[in-house]
C-alpha cells in the first residue's frame, strides 16, 4: 500500500510530528510505501528526523513561516503535492491512501481537499482537535472553518480515525450519527516526561486520548 501521511507541522512543536514520524516507519516496516509531507519553518521533530533516514519513508517539507501569507502559500503547495503524489501512486495496483493528522491548518486542509478532489481514499485523525474542549478556542474562526471546509470532509472521508471513545463521542456529536469513527490507539512508544525548567516548573504537555 501507498500511503501518505500529512501532518499539521514537522517542526519540534509537541506531539504531532512525534505520532506521525514513528507512524510512518511502523508502516514502512510493515512493508508499506510512505511518505510524510506537512510545512515546517524551525528545527524538524526529531522523530520526523529519524523518519527521514528510515528505509521505505520519504519526507517531504514544505518550507513556509507560520505567517498568515505562508501558510497560504504552504496550502497551495500542498494542493500540487497531493495531486502529484496520488497521479505516481494512485493508478497502480496497490491502493493509495491520504491520511491527514489535524484538521485546522491551511496546509491539512489543502491536502484533504485534494484528496476529495480527486476522490482518493481519505482518512482523517484530528488528533482531540474536534473535541469539545478543543473548539472553545478561537471558537469564531474554528467554526468558519469547519463550516466551510472540514466538516465535508470529515463526511466524505473513507475513515475518521479517533484514539479514545471519549473523542470518537465528541466526534458524533458534532458530526452527526452517521459518523462512524474507528477507535483505534496510537500504537507508539509513550514521551518521556518533560523535564523541569529552571524555573522548577514543567513545560508544555502533551494530552493523551488513549
Amino acid at each position: 500500500m501507498n500511503v501518505l501521511l500529512v501532518s499539521s507541522t514537522l517542526d519540534d512543536d509537541g506531539g504531532m510530528p512525534v505520532c506521525v514520524g514513528r507512524l510512518g516507519v511502523a508502516l514502512a516496516q510493515a512493508g508499506h510505501r510512505v511518505a510524510i509531507a506537512g510545512q515546517r519553518w524551525g528545527d524538524p521533530s526529531p522523530a520526523i528526523a529519524e523518519a527521514r533516514q528510515a528505509p521505505g519513508v520519504e519526507v517531504i517539507d514544505i518550507r513556509q513561516p507560520w505567517t498568515v501569507v505562508g501558510q497560504i502559500a504552504a496550502a497551495r503547495r500542498m494542493v500540487g503535492l497531493v495531486g502529484d503524489w496520488l497521479r505516481r501512486h494512485g493508478a497502480g495496483r496497490e491502493p493509495a491512501v491520504v491520511h491527514t493528522h489535524g484538521v485546522w491548518t491551511p496546509a491539512i486542509i489543502a491536502a484533504a481537499e485534494a484528496a476529495r478532489g480527486q476522490s482518493a481514499a481519505l482518512v482523517i485523525s484530528p488528533h482531540g482537535m474536534l473535541r469539545r474542549a478543543a473548539m472553545h478556542r478561537s471558537q469564531l474562526v474554528k467554526q468558519l472553518a469547519w463550516t466551510t471546509f472540514v466538516r465535508r470532509e470529515i463526511a466524505w472521508a473513507h475513515a475518521v480515525h479517533a484514539t479514545s471513545p471519549q473523542e470518537a463521542d465528541d466526534l458524533r456529536s458534532r458530526a452527526g450519527p452517521g459518523l462512524h469513527p474507528r477507535v483505534i490507539p496510537w500504537g507508539i512508544d509513550a514521551i518521556e516526561s518533560a523535564p523541569l525548567d529552571h524555573r522548577g516548573r514543567q513545560g508544555r504537555r502533551v494530552a493523551s486520548y488513549v
